[in-house]
C-alpha cells in the first residue's frame, strides 16, 4: 500500500544560482585568508624576524670588528625580548673579559720588556729597538748612532752597602 509519494523537480537556474553563491562566498573567503595571510606574514616580519636578523647583525658586526660596545634593541614580543636581553648580557661580559685580558697583555708586554725597579727598557727591548733602528738606517741611509754607558764595580756597591743602597743607586 502506498502511503506517500516524493517528487524532486530540479530547476537549472535556481541550481546555478546556487553554485554561483557558493563560488562567490568562496572567492570572498579566500580573498579575506590571503589578506589576513599578508598581514601575519608583514607583523611577523616585523616582530620576529626584523629583531632576529637584528641579533645575527650584531653578532657578526661583534664577531668580525670586536665591537662588543654594540647592543641589540628591545622587542616588542616577549621571548625575542628576553632572548635579546640575555644575549646583550653576554656582549657585556664578553665586553669586560676582552677588556680584562688586553689590560693583562699590555701589562706582560710591558713587564716582558721593562725593568720592574727602573721601568726603564730592558735588554730585549734594547735589542729589538736596536734591530728596528738598524733596519731603517739601512733602508734610509740616515746616519745612526749609539751612545753606551756603563757603570764600573757596580757589584761592589751591593756587596758594600747593600742591595737596597745598589737598588736605589740604579733608580
Amino acid at each position: 500500500e502506498r502511503i506517500g509519494e516524493v517528487r524532486v523537480i530540479g530547476d537549472t537556474g535556481i541550481m546555478a544560482n546556487y553554485l554561483l553563491t557558493g563560488a562567490l562566498i568562496s572567492l570572498r573567503c579566500l580573498g579575506i585568508t590571503v589578506i589576513a595571510s599578508r598581514l601575519l606574514m608583514r607583523r611577523m616580519e616585523e616582530d620576529v624576524v626584523g629583531p632576529l636578523a637584528q641579533i645575527a647583525s650584531v653578532a657578526h658586526t661583534v664577531r668580525r670588528k670586536r665591537a662588543f660596545g654594540l647592543r641589540v634593541p628591545q622587542s616588542a614580543i616577549a621571548e625575542i625580548d628576553t632572548f635579546s636581553t640575555d644575549f646583550n648580557a653576554l656582549l657585556a661580559e664578553l665586553q669586560g673579559w676582552h677588556a680584562s685580558l688586553t689590560e693583562e697583555k699590555d701589562q706582560l708586554a710591558h713587564q716582558a720588556t721593562h725593568d720592574s725597579l727602573t721601568a726603564l727598557g730592558n735588554r730585549a727591548l734594547f735589542e729589538h729597538r736596536l734591530a728596528e733602528m738598524v733596519a731603517e738606517t739601512v733602508r734610509s741611509g740616515a746616519p745612526f748612532g749609539l751612545l753606551y754607558l756603563d757603570a764600573d764595580h757596580f757589584k761592589q756597591v751591593n756587596d758594600t752597602h747593600g742591595h737596597l743602597s745598589g737598588d736605589m743607586l740604579l733608580v
